[in-house]
């Protein structure tokens, strides 16, 4: 390790949690304490002392300790769970060199709270905790890996309280009693931060407040930046990254809560994450009208981007362009309409109308100025949208089209309708020409003979087709012959549009049901996996179920009075793109 090296504590996740009674949300407390004193170790020096008084910003710009402060991750919301397990992935960077962290009596206690529930108890109930020495017993540091510390139950009636720097749990070090579960944490090393400035008030211990600095400073820093301003942007435009997960990275089945969260009068019909997976979009309602709300998976605590009174009626589907800087949005007030998205804001960019209800809508892949939409009339239109205009008019299906696809090439559009008929159109337009849209085949399976299709999906494979029914079975049709070459059961569909979905690899199948739960099967085998980690039941069919196509995350939602949507994530990094990972396609 060269040079000096300054730490980051983060608080990974914990395994499931017994809760006694209702709590709001939970949060993980971290203290770093001298377990000679049972108090905070204070900050060492700008000599480099341990002891002396140091007026040094470790954890936040403003500071007034000489001890480094504990800190606490936002807190998870948890209403309405009796058991859980938290996932907060949530960093502290401290602005201390690691070297005063590694030694003997240095130890790291990490704290579990409740909030509760009824506003006259206490502010926080202590649930659990964990400790951990930087320092191992063969004197090598416990940083740069995951670490699984074993949970412990605090004493009844135990008050967790810091006061000034005493830290009351390191009295309970020596006396432990273990419970079943873990928490995982990671210590990483850092390069030393240089302070840059911020107009806002700063967050954390590197962010300079420009109202610091004496008015000809500022005058002086403007003059030299102005100009520079504009290439700066263009700079940073150029430097942005776009993720993409690799096609041999395998998918895990998400099993940590990342988020519970309220949203509109009536939980969310329909969503969706972004090509990215850095949004979640949900068609939810508000008053009499249906808006989209946009949130972070990083932080679902933040307010969300809100698209106010986006249709009149409901929105059944949504769908970003492969650019991630559009969003569709289908309806039943006879519209599809084009969202563009520019930094925090949506703004609409065109309307196409129809005079039926619109069930379902998707892009052609590659090409956002491409639109197919299904409606209630059977029909299949392909639009032009910057001109808003129908360039053809696909017919076959016998009843209502409740869910149309695109092949991953866009060459072959799938159509499912309520008569259990799929018809497939060739849609390959890159040479130009709209005389080559036209049908290729009818697939009239006696399987489905007159059983509504409720949701197509098709992911990396264009020869393997997910079709949902109401006979409570999901099949996967091959595209080559149009005919089930797997079938899954254990979910319930009968009356509504329940969806089903591919995950990112093509190795699960995940689906909404009627009994108000999600499932999720192993696509080759067909056998469900047990998820005991998702232990929500909604009040209402779950109508809404989507995978993210970067992170392993999964999020539902069911429409319904009072219904949230509920996210969860796996708290595993992913792991390195390898030679040898290979995919598992049908």
């Amino acid at each position: 390790m060269e040079g000096p090296k300054i730490f980051t504590i983060n608080v990974i996740g914990s395994t499931d949690l017994d809760l006694e009674r209702p709590m709001v949300s939970i949060g993980c407390r971290v203290s770093i304490v001298d377990i000679m004193t049972g108090q905070l170790i204070r900050k060492t020096s700008d000599s480099g002392q341990a002891g002396e008084k140091s007026s040094r910003a470790v954890v936040s710009a403003y500071e007034s300790t000489d001890y480094i402060a504990p800190m606490t991750t936002k807190p998870v919301p948890i209403i309405d769970i009796a058991q859980l397990a938290p996932f907060w992935d949530e960093s502290f960077r401290y602005n201390e060199l690691v070297d005063s962290l590694i030694t003997e009596h240095v130890v790291i206690f990490f704290e579990i709270l409740g909030f509760d529930l009824q506003p006259h108890m206490d502010h926080f109930t202590p649930l659990c905790w964990a400790f951990l020495r930087p320092r191992a017993a063969d004197g090598k540091p416990n940083v740069d890996f995951m670490c699984r510390l074993q949970l412990h139950s605090y004493p009844k009636d135990f008050n967790p309280q810091i006061i000034g720097a005493n830290v009351p749990v390191s009295q309970l070090l020596a006396g432990r009693n273990k419970i079943p579960g873990y928490l995982t944490i990671e210590i990483k090393y850092n390069e030393p931060e240089d302070q840059y400035d911020v107009t806002g008030r700063p967050k954390h211990f590197f962010h300079r407040e420009v109202g610091n600095e004496d008015i000809n400073k500022l005058i002086q820093r403007d003059t030299t930046t102005t100009e520079g301003e504009t290439a700066g942007t263009e700079e940073s435009k150029r430097k942005f990254v776009k993720k993409i997960r690799p096609t041999n990275r395998n998918c895990t089945i998400p099993r940590a809560l990342a988020g519970l969260v309220p949203i509109g009068e009536h939980g969310a019909h329909a969503l969706t994450f972004n090509r990215n997976g850095d949004l979640l979009a949900a068609a939810v309602q508000i008053g009499s009208a249906y808006s989209i709300q946009l949130f972070s998976v990083y932080d679902f605590t933040k307010p969300p981007i809100t698209i106010k009174n986006a249709h009149l009626g409901l929105i059944y589907e949504l769908q970003f362009d492969t650019s991630d800087t559009h969003l569709l949005s289908a309806s039943a007030d006879g519209s599809v309409k084009v969202w563009y998205g520019s930094g925090s804001t949506f703004t609409l960019k065109y309307t196409l109308q129809h005079t039926e209800y619109v069930y379902t809508a998707k892009f052609y892949p590659d090409e956002p100025r491409c639109i197919a939409t299904g409606c209630h009339d059977g029909k299949v239109r392909i639009w032009d949208a910057p001109k808003k205009n129908v360039v053809a008019i696909l017919e076959g299906n016998k009843g209502t089209v409740n869910s149309i696809t695109f092949s991953p090439d866009g060459k072959t559009l799938y159509s499912g309708d309520s008569s259990g008929q799929i018809c497939v159109f060739n849609t390959d337009i890159r040479g130009g020409s709209r005389h080559d849209i036209v049908r290729k085949l009818i697939a009239k399976d006696e399987e489905i003979k007159d059983v509504p299709i409720t949701h197509l999906s098709m992911e990396l494979s264009p020869y393997s087709l997910l079709v949902h029914t109401r006979d409570n079975v999901i099949r996967i049709f091959e595209t080559k012959v149009m005919v089930p070459s797997q079938r899954y059961t254990g979910t319930i569909c009968t009356k509504f549009n329940i969806p089903s979905v591919f995950s990112p690899d093509c190795q699960f199948v995940l689906a909404g049901s009627e009994d108000g739960t999600a499932k999720v099967w192993a696509a080759r085998k067909a056998d469900i996996i047990e998820t005991p980690e998702w232990n929500f039941k909604f009040d209402y069919p779950v109508t809404a179920v989507a995978w993210n196509p970067v992170e392993n995350m999964v999020a539902f939602s069911s429409f319904g009075p009072k219904q949230p949507i509920i996210i969860f994530k796996d708290p595993t990094p992913l792991p390195e793109q390898g030679e040898d990972d290979d995919l598992d396609q049908f």
